[in-house]
């Protein structure tokens, strides 16, 4: 009987490529969850005369606001 030899080729991929194609199975995994699964929606409540009010500038700085009133 003659024995059969067999040649068994591996390819191995760079560390860069195996963290991008986990990466990828992981944004399809998460594409896939419905939504609000991870994270609920906010929700906020405002009274009666709701006034919103945006700051410009520095931290410090209230002369430069502007308001926003409904």
């Amino acid at each position: 009987m003659s024995e059969e030899k067999k040649v068994i080729h591996e390819v191995k991929l760079d560390k860069p490529i195996i963290k991008l194609l986990w990466v990828f199975a992981l944004v399809l995994l998460l594409n896939s969850l419905p939504k609000g699964a991870l994270l609920p929606e906010a929700f906020a409540e405002l009274s009666s005369n709701p006034t919103i009010t945006v700051l410009l500038g520095e931290k410090d700085s209230y002369a430069s606001g502007i308001d926003i009133d409904d």
